[in-house]
C-alpha cells in the first residue's frame, strides 16, 4: 500500500495504481475507502476489471442496489466477460429479486444462445422456484447442446435427467439413460434409470442398475458420493455396502468398492474402518495424483471428524501430519 500511496504522490491520474489501491482497501476492509479509491480509477479509465471491483466494493458497504446497477451498466459492453455476468447472478440471488433474475436468464440465453451454461443455471434457478415444467424446457435445450459435443457435460446430464424423474416423464426418461450407459455418462445413467425404476415399485432392477452404476465410478469421488446418495435414498445404504462387500471378498484392493465402504463407514462415524478403506484406496491409486492427493485430503478431513467425535489427540495429531505431507507434495495449493 505504501508503494502505491507513493506511486500516486508522483502521478494522481494513473487509473491502475488507483485501482491496485481500492483493491487493497478492499482486501483490508477498508470498504468506504476503496470504493472512493476504485471511483477515482474508473474515471480515469473505466473497464471490466474496475467495474468488477466496484461492485464488490458496494456490496460491501450494504450498498447492494448500487452494487447492481454498476454490474448491469458495465454489461452493456459487448466485451464483458462471463465473470460480471456470473457475478451479476449472484447478487440478484443474494438480492432475493426473482423477477430481475427472469430478465436476466432472458438477457444471457440471448447474449449467449450456443452454449449450455445459461440454460443449465435457468434451469436450476426454476427448479428452485418449484416452476419444474420450464426447468425441463431448459434443461432440455442445455442438453441438446452439449450432448453433440465430445465430452457431453455431466452435470447438464444428471439434472435433465433428475428433472424428467421429478416431472414423472419416466419412459422419456429411461429412453434417454439407456443411449449413455456405456460411455462416460453410464454411472449417471443408471444411477438415474435405478431411481426410476425404484420409483415404479421394480426394487430388484433398481438395485441391479444402481451396481451398475457403482460399477461405472471408477475412482471419481464425485461420482461415487452422487450414486451413493441416489442409491441410499431409493433402495437404502445397505445395498450399497452389500455390493461393495461383495467386490472386496474376491478383490480386497478394488478401489470403488474401498470408496463406497470409506463413505460407509463415515455416515456410521466408524472413521478407524473408514481410514482403513481409505488407505486400501490410496494405494490403489498413483502418488503425486489429483486422486492421491485428494483421497490424502479426506483422511486429513476424518481424522479432524474422528477427534471432534472422541477427543482423542491421537486423531488430531494424524490429521496435523495428513495436512503437513499435503504441504509438503503440493506447497503451491494455498488450499492444502
Amino acid at each position: 500500500l505504501d508503494m502505491v500511496n507513493r506511486n500516486l504522490e508522483v502521478n494522481t491520474e494513473n487509473a491502475q495504481a488507483w485501482l491496485l489501491r481500492g483493491r487493497i482497501n478492499r482486501l483490508k476492509g477498508n470498504h468506504a475507502q476503496a470504493v472512493q479509491d476504485l471511483q477515482k480509477s474508473q474515471g480515469l479509465s473505466p473497464g471490466a476489471a474496475i467495474s468488477r471491483e466496484l461492485a464488490m466494493a458496494y456490496r460491501q458497504t450494504n450498498q447492494m442496489a448500487t452494487a447492481i446497477g454498476e454490474l448491469t451498466i458495465a454489461l452493456r459492453d459487448q466485451l464483458a466477460p462471463l465473470s460480471l455476468w456470473t457475478m451479476l447472478e449472484q447478487f440478484y440471488m443474494d438480492a432475493g429479486q426473482k423477477s430481475e433474475l427472469t430478465k436476466f436468464y432472458a438477457e444471457a440465453i440471448a447474449k449467449y444462445p450456443n452454449s449450455e451454461f445459461w440454460y443449465y443455471r435457468a434451469g436450476q434457478f426454476y427448479l428452485q422456484d418449484q416452476n419444474a415444467a420450464r426447468a425441463e424446457e431448459l434443461l432440455a435445450k442445455a442438453w441438446d447442446i452439449t450432448r453433440a459435443k465430445s465430452n457431453p457435460s455431466a452435470i447438464v446430464f444428471d439434472l435433465y435427467l433428475e428433472t424428467l424423474w421429478m416431472r414423472q416423464q419416466y419412459d422419456k426418461l429411461l429412453g434417454i439413460a439407456s443411449q449413455y450407459t456405456d460411455t462416460p455418462l453410464g454411472s449417471i445413467a443408471y444411477a438415474q434409470m435405478g431411481q426410476t425404476q425404484a420409483k415404479l415399485g421394480n426394487r430388484q432392477q433398481a438395485v441391479q442398475h444402481y451396481h451398475k452404476a457403482l460399477d461405472r465410478c471408477g475412482g471419481d469421488d464425485a461420482l461415487i458420493t452422487g450414486t451413493l446418495r441416489n442409491m441410499t435414498q431409493a433402495v437404502g445404504a445397505g445395498e450399497a455396502e452389500k455390493w461393495a462387500a461383495q467386490k472386496l471378498s474376491t478383490a480386497p484392493d478394488a478401489l470403488t468398492a474401498n470408496m463406497v465402504m470409506f463413505h460407509v463407514a463415515g455416515e456410521k462415524t466408524d472413521y478407524n474402518t473408514a481410514v482403513e478403506h481409505l488407505n486400501r484406496a490410496l494405494a490403489a491409486v498413483e502418488a503425486g495424483s489429483a486422486a492421491h492427493r485428494y483421497y490424502t485430503m479426506l483422511k486429513a478431513v476424518t481424522f479432524v471428524q474422528a477427534y471432534i467425535k472422541t477427543r482423542d489427540k491421537k486423531y488430531l495429531s494424524e490429521a496435523v501430519q495428513q495436512y503437513e505431507k499435503m504441504l509438503v507434495d503440493q506447497p503451491q495449493d494455498v488450499s492444502a
